[in-house]
């Protein structure tokens, strides 16, 4: 299943069970998901550790991102924008698990310009375009606007653009095959 704000909801709907009243859930996991989508689909980038045969080649695979490394960023972040209390504790763990489980609904795409046939680790490397303006905006869409929301969708976007170099993951290389070893590097996107 690719990585869209349709997917996305639902798996932050069911992060926010104890925040007050239906409206603040649906309008926070809308902000959430939107903001995710649009990250990691439109700004994450990937890059790979090639082994295998010489030749060109293709992979996907999916990445991963340990949910225990999210709450701990995603909460710090939190604290640093003095975000404090049960709630926004709570909430940031709903966002670090959200993000975590929302990163594994997509895959990477990748091309190897050196190995044909064999396998590569995946990392996410720092995005070019920050999340913080993109979470500002899905939060402004999504009618969170008030102060604590803004630092929210700070906090978020900081946290998303720190987590990205911790993604990872293994694929599988198919392409032209060769008898001759080769190793490389490969690029590419998530979807």
């Amino acid at each position: 299943m690719p990585i869209n704000p349709g997917s996305c909801f639902g798996v932050y709907f069911s992060q926010f069970p104890l925040l007050n009243g239906p409206i603040g859930r649906l309008a926070l996991s809308k902000a959430a998901a939107d903001a995710t989508s649009a990250f990691l689909v439109g700004s994450t980038e990937v890059v790979t550790k090639d082994v295998g045969t010489f030749g060109q080649g293709a992979g996907s695979g999916v990445l991963v991102l340990p949910p225990a490394l999210s709450i701990s960023v995603i909460s710090r972040n939190f604290k640093a924008a003095n975000l404090l209390g049960p709630i926004p504790e709570d909430t940031a763990k709903g966002l670090a698990l959200g993000f975590s489980i929302c990163l594994s609904l997509g895959l990477a795409i990748t091309v190897h310009p050196t190995v044909g046939v064999g396998t590569a680790n995946v990392n996410g490397i720092l995005p070019k375009v920050s999340a913080i303006p993109i979470c500002q905006g899905a939060f402004s869409a999504a009618l969170l606007n008030g102060q604590e929301a803004k630092k929210m969708a700070t906090a978020l976007g900081a946290a998303m653009d720190e987590l990205c170099a911790s993604m990872v993951g293994q694929l599988v290389i198919a392409g032209s095959p060769s008898p001759i070893p080769s190793g490389g590097a490969g690029y590419g996107k998530i979807i």
